[in-house]
């Protein structure tokens, strides 16, 4: 039965004169560097024939060899003996991580990343596997020339992608090779790193090492905030609102509170890259965000950062929402940002929604000659409205405090009043600041009506006394003149006839 050697083995065998072979075979249970296909054996000057085999590439498998008399038929005589060279070299050979699809044994890349590949193992894997968005940079190093590759899956065939490969140079002065990896931008997700021997079928052995470089970079992934509709973690801004978008992350929200009153809103926006600030609304048909005001940050080439202060806004009461969008995410794009309320921020609520119609009025509490009307007009409660009654006929005569007098005169606030069917009753501004009605008021239910005249750029309280000049003392005199003008028209009546 044939010898077997394995690794460090030998073959020692007896050539029986001129008539007999010896063949063994040999199982390789590693890949080996083995000597020469064939060789002759020289007699050297001890009278000893020996050779050594040449350098021979074998992958795993078994092999056979033979060692033949070749002086048999002359009666030749030999012992011999076959053993591993000085050169001799059993590879590392580990197929489990040599297949990204299929190796189920495919190690987890935790950030270095060390073995080999050469003869009969050309080619390892790694699973490099991302919880969030990463500028990838790693650093390679080998004893040989290879290549080195990231990959990622196609969704559709299932197979290996090719993102990105580096070719590993040599460094003249250790006799390495090293490479570090341009930039890579990825989402989150799993992808595949491979170490492959540039000189496997010539023999080549190469112990490797992958490590992340400096320039890597694990975004700060934060998806509870990235959409305002659904989001319910989202959070409400009280003032102030700092987080951070970038690469994986590209856009946050924040919930803007106004259902106690309405706002005149203004903001300071401040990242450290590019990045655009919006204000946005909810759409009452389709519930879907609509855009009120979108401001660009621009670059401060002093700091270095990007800030814009938002222009003025006047928003009704409601919910509305913030929200801050990386403009450079699909480039690696990194923000730190802050969103603050400007000093000239105002919350209207003085307002008094209530009585913002003459027929709301009329469920309101009657006011009666002699009382006030105060309350605050401008933004989201453009007009207030309220019913008083007139118990003794006369014309209405409105005075003011001295706030609401200049409001009025530099009409910033317009008066009316109607009367209890909605009828506008004129009104006439006097000399002495005071404001009446044009004709004489029956007795009955009459609306008082205040408005801001433009509630975009005032805003006014107010405080008004209701008043009446009564007229009786002129109605006598009225009737007596209408008499007199009746019996003249008649009789043709002179007072002259009296004398």
């Amino acid at each position: 039965m044939p010898t077997v050697i394995s690794s460090g083995g030998a073959l020692n065998g007896n050539l029986i004169v001129g008539y007999d072979e010896i063949v063994s075979d040999i199982t390789v249970e590693q890949n080996i560097f083995w000597f020469g296909i064939y060789s002759y054996l020289y007699v050297s000057s001890g009278g000893t024939a020996n050779g050594t085999t040449k350098d021979l590439l074998l992958e795993q498998g078994t092999y056979y060899l033979s060692m033949e008399s070749t002086n048999a038929k002359k009666g030749g005589s030999g012992d011999f003996t076959v053993s591993y060279g000085e050169r001799t070299h059993f590879f590392e050979a580990d197929d489990k991580d040599d297949n990204a699809i299929t190796g189920a044994e495919v190690a987890v890349f935790g950030g270095e990343w060390g073995d080999w590949v050469g003869m009969g193992d050309a080619i390892d894997y790694s699973a490099l596997q991302l919880d969030g968005a990463t500028r990838l940079s790693l650093n390679v190093n080998a004893t040989d020339a290879a290549k080195f590759t990231v990959w990622t899956l196609d969704d559709t065939t299932g197979k290996t992608k090719f993102l990105q490969g580096t070719t590993l140079k040599l460094d003249k002065g250790t006799g390495e090779y090293g490479a570090t990896t341009k930039d890579l931008l990825l989402e989150a997700g799993t992808y595949y790193l491979s170490m492959e021997s540039t000189n496997a079928k010539k023999g080549g052995s190469a112990e490797f090492t992958v490590s992340y470089g400096e320039r890597a970079h694990f975004f700060e992934v934060d998806d509870k905030d990235d959409n305002a509709i659904v989001g319910n973690e989202v959070a409400d801004f009280d003032g102030e609102w700092a987080d951070w978008v970038g690469m994986g992350d590209v856009i946050d929200y924040a919930r803007l509170d106004l259902s106690e009153a309405a706002a005149r809103v203004a903001f300071d926006v401040t990242s450290t890259d590019a990045g655009k600030f919006t204000v946005w609304s909810v759409d009452a048909k389709t519930g879907k965000l609509k855009s009120v005001q979108a401001s660009t940050l621009k670059p401060d080439k002093a700091s270095g950062d990007y800030a814009v202060t938002t222009k003025s806004l006047m928003l009704a009461q409601g919910t509305y929402y913030l929200s801050m969008e990386s403009s450079n995410a699909k480039k690696g794009g990194s923000a730190d940002f802050t969103v603050a309320y400007t000093d000239d921020c105002r919350l209207f609520n003085d307002g008094d929604n209530g009585n913002d119609t003459w027929q709301a009025a009329a469920e309101n509490d009657v006011l009666a000659i002699g009382d006030n009307a105060s309350g605050w007009v401008g933004f989201d409660d453009a007009s207030d409205y309220y019913a008083f009654q007139v118990d003794e006929a006369g014309k209405l005569s409105l005075t003011f405090d001295e706030a609401t007098e200049a409001a009025v005169k530099a009409k910033q606030l317009k008066l009316s009043c109607l009367d209890a069917k909605g009828k506008a009753v004129s009104l006439a501004a006097l000399k002495d600041g005071s404001v009446d009605s044009s004709k004489v008021l029956s007795e009955g239910t009459y609306y008082l009506g205040v408005t801001c005249a433009n509630t975009q750029k005032y805003e006014t309280n107010y405080n008004i006394n209701l008043g009446m000049s009564y007229v009786h003392v002129q109605r006598v005199i009225v009737a007596v003149k209408m008499t007199f003008e009746a019996i003249t028209t008649v009789t043709d009546w002179h007072p002259s006839r009296f004398l």
